[in-house]
């Protein structure tokens, strides 16, 4: 009984060396793997991707359509509108017309008084002109609506001719006093101003007579109305 297990244990030592002799041999034969000097990375594994397949030939991409809007009911479509014509270029605006004016003559005399000077105050003899003119018969231009006292007072003021008158409430109107310095009353208890408009004497004021182109005014004094 002895003897079988000195045989066992041999044997077992046998097989032990044997395996180690050829584990030694077959690790021989291997490479030594190559030993890098950087420290180890760890590896990481990604899962693995299949390709997905593409068809032979690129689609093509159509365009991106705008989004259609549509029109809310009830609106008409706007109708086409003609195409402008051209104008013709308009002067520039110029600068307005001055009003249109009428033309009336005026005169001032006193010839009168030459006939009658003798009623006359010698102190104002010397006023009278030698031809009795005190204001010379001219074209005077004048705007629609002016009087007859208007021009009067107007161009005698231009020519710097004495002029006096009031205010006549009785007949609302302008009464004249005295021109040239020659008043009512000066050649008699009724002599005095008067005027004329195509020689007709005018039932009112020379304030309240509206011209006319072509009127002929004069004014004259008189040393009687009942001349």
């Amino acid at each position: 009984m002895k003897q079988k297990k000195k045989i066992l244990v041999i044997s077992l030592l046998v097989l032990v060396v044997f395996g180690i002799l050829f584990g030694a041999t077959h690790m021989a034969q291997k490479p030594a793997p190559a030993v890098s000097s950087y420290p180890a990375q760890e590896q990481t594994v990604s899962p693995s991707v299949e390709p997905e397949q593409t068809p032979s030939e690129t689609p093509s991409i159509a365009p991106a359509k705008s989004p259609e809007i549509s029109e809310p009911e009830g609106v008409e479509e706007p109708k086409e509108t003609p195409a402008p014509q051209e104008i013709a270029a308009t002067p520039e605006a110029k600068a307005p017309l001055p009003e249109k004016m009428s033309t009336c003559t005026l005169s001032v005399r006193c010839d009168d008084v030459l006939i009658h000077i003798d009623k006359l105050p010698e102190a104002k003899r010397g006023i009278i002109p030698e031809n009795g003119v005190i204001f010379q018969e001219q074209a005077i231009a004048f705007s629609e609506g002016e009087s007859v006292f208007d021009v009067l007072l107007r161009e005698l003021k231009k020519k710097k001719i004495h002029l006096e008158f009031v205010n006549n409430p009785m007949y609302n109107s302008v009464y004249i006093e005295g021109i040239g310095n020659l008043y009512e009353f000066d050649c008699g208890d009724t002599s005095g101003w008067l005027y004329t408009v195509n020689g007709v004497e005018p039932r009112y004021g020379c304030s309240n007579y509206i011209l006319k182109s072509g009127d002929r005014i004069e004014f004259f004094y008189r040393c009687s109305m009942f001349n």
